[in-house]
C-alpha cells in the first residue's frame, strides 16, 4: 500500500471524506473519489487483487502449440509497525485558510501535554500510515476527534463509518476503535492520556479505511 499525495495533506482530506460519508448515499467508492479524484477504484485490504494477465504463448518454429505452466499470484498484506510517537515533535501551530474546518477544538497546550501519554502506547499500523500520523500531528499539534474532555461529533461519525467495514468485505477488527466513556472517574491526567490515545487510534484507522 501507499499513501497517495503529500502525507501532510492526507489527514484533513481523510477527515473531510469521512464526514462527508455521513450522507446515506455515500459509500467506500465515494470516499476514494473525494480523497483522490475520479478513476480510483476501491480495493480494500480484505480483497485479493486480480491475477496477472497471462502472456500469449509463443508458437515454436516447428509449428504446433505450446502450453505454458499456470502462474499464481500470492497476496501479501502490509506488515504492521509500531508507531514511533517519540518522533512526534509538534511544530508551532499555524492555521492556513484551507484548514479552517480543522481549527483546534482543544488548546494546543493541552495537546502538547497529552503527547506525554503516548510514551508507552503500542499502536500498530502500516508503515506509510505510521509515518503519516507523525508527519500530520507534528505539523498540526491539535486534536481532531476531541472537544473539551470528550470525543466530538466528528469522532462519532467516523466510528460509525468504520463500523460499516464488514459491508465492504473488510475485516471489522482491523477498523474497530473503542470510544472513551463519557463519564469517567479518572483523574484529569488519566483522562487526557485516554483521549490522546483514542485520537491516534481513530486517525490511524481512518487512514487505513481511506487507503
Amino acid at each position: 500500500m501507499k499513501i497517495f499525495g503529500n502525507t501532510a495533506c492526507v489527514m484533513p482530506l481523510a477527515v473531510a471524506a469521512t464526514l462527508a460519508l455521513g450522507a446515506p448515499q455515500a459509500n467506500a467508492q465515494g470516499l476514494f473519489d473525494m480523497l483522490f479524484g475520479g478513476g480510483v477504484r476501491h480495493n480494500p485490504q480484505g480483497e485479493f487483487p486480480p491475477p496477472p494477465k497471462p502472456r500469449p504463448s509463443k508458437v515454436p518454429a516447428g509449428g504446433g502449440s505450446r502450453i505454458s505452466s499456470p502462474s499464481y499470484y500470492t497476496y501479501k498484506a502490509d506488515r504492521l509497525v509500531r508507531v514511533n510517537f517519540s518522533a512526534l515533535v509538534p511544530a508551532p501551530a499555524t492555521v492556513a485558510a484551507q484548514d479552517a474546518a480543522f481549527v483546534p477544538s482543544v488548546a494546543s497546550d493541552a495537546f502538547r501535554e497529552a503527547i506525554a501519554g503516548l510514551g508507552d502506547y503500542e499502536l500498530y499500523a502500516e508503515p506509510d500510515i505510521a509515518k503519516a500520523l507523525i508527519a500530520y500531528y507534528s505539523a498540526n499539534p491539535d486534536f481532531i476527534w476531541v472537544t473539551g474532555t470528550a470525543p466530538n461529533s466528528r469522532a462519532q461519525d467516523a466510528v460509525r463509518v468504520l463500523g460499516e467495514a464488514a459491508s465492504y468485505g473488510l475485516t471489522p477488527a482491523d477498523y474497530t476503535v473503542d470510544i472513551p466513556a463519557a463519564s469517567s472517574s479518572a483523574s484529569a491526567d488519566e483522562r487526557l492520556k485516554e483521549l490522546v490515545r483514542f485520537e491516534m487510534a481513530l486517525s490511524a484507522r481512518v487512514l487505513r479505511y481511506a487507503h
